[in-house]
C-alpha cells in the first residue's frame, strides 16, 4: 500500500513524523524494523478497539474538527495495546482526512483480498 499519492498530507507528514523522529532508543529500533517487514492484518473488533484505545485514549482533549491517526494501524497484529513499551505514534490529523485514509485502507483490503493474518507493506512516501 502507497500513500504517497493519496490526498491526505497531513496524514503523511505526521506518519512520515512518527517514523522518522517521534521515537527514540529500542522503540525507535522496533518501528524501523517494521518498517523492513511487513504488517499482518487483523480482523478482531476487540483487538483493533483495544489497538485504538491504547493509541488514543479518551483523555487526550481533542480539539474540534482532529481525529487521533495512531501507526502502526489498529487494524494490524503490531497496533499500540500488543505492545509492551512505547514503538507507535499517533497524532491529530484532521478528521476529513482521517476518513478518507480509512476508506481508503478498507478498500485496499478488499481489492487486494488481504484477509485476517494476510501481511502487506506500507510505503512512506
Amino acid at each position: 500500500m502507497s500513500s504517497a499519492t493519496a490526498p491526505w498530507p497531513w496524514c503523511n507528514e505526521r506518519f512520515a513524523y512518527a517514523v522518522a523522529h517521534q521515537l527514540t532508543g529500542r522503540a525507535c529500533e522496533r518501528l524501523l524494523a517494521l518498517r523492513r517487514h511487513p504488517l499482518p492484518r487483523i480482523t478482531d473488533a476487540i483487538l483493533e478497539r483495544a489497538n485504538r484505545t491504547s493509541a488514543c485514549p479518551a483523555f487526550r482533549k481533542r480539539a474540534q474538527g482532529q481525529s487521533c491517526d495512531e501507526y502502526p494501524f489498529a487494524r494490524t497484529n503490531q497496533g499500540a495495546s500488543k505492545s509492551d513499551r512505547h514503538d507507535w505514534g499517533w497524532a491529530w490529523v484532521p478528521i476529513s482526512e482521517q476518513n478518507s485514509q480509512a476508506r481508503c485502507l478498507s478498500a485496499f483490503y478488499q481489492a487486494q483480498r488481504v484477509l485476517n493474518g494476510d501481511k502487506f507493506w506500507v510505503e512512506v512516501p
